[in-house]
């Protein structure tokens, strides 16, 4: 069942993506990407990038390095998550040190 609804959400958010840019229309879809990409929702302008990749062909490059471009982006906030969550053990353990020096 839950796989029902995840394929029916996923039909129709793919409407909603039709209806905005036409087929003929692959800059929208470039246009949307970016405006995706900005706005840090990486999973929308990636999705966007492909169709207008898929579309028309001149795009490809284009869309590749834009790609290339985000995924250095998402990389980066992974690695600025894994310093700060090395930075709060650190912290932490320091607590628990001085909690124990208390007691």
């Amino acid at each position: 069942m839950r796989y029902f609804l995840l394929l029916f959400c996923l039909i129709f958010s793919y409407n909603s993506f039709a209806q905005q840019c036409s087929n003929d229309d692959c800059p929208c879809f470039m246009r949307a990407g970016d405006n995706y990409a900005k706005k840090k929702n990486y999973k929308k302008a990636v999705l966007n990038y492909l169709i207008a990749r898929d579309c028309d062909k001149k795009y490809y490059t284009t869309v590749e390095q834009k790609l290339v471009s985000l995924f250095s982006k998402i990389d980066n906030q992974r690695k600025k998550a894994e310093n700060s969550e090395k930075n709060i053990a650190k912290v932490l353990e320091q607590v628990q040190q001085e909690k124990a020096k208390t007691q």
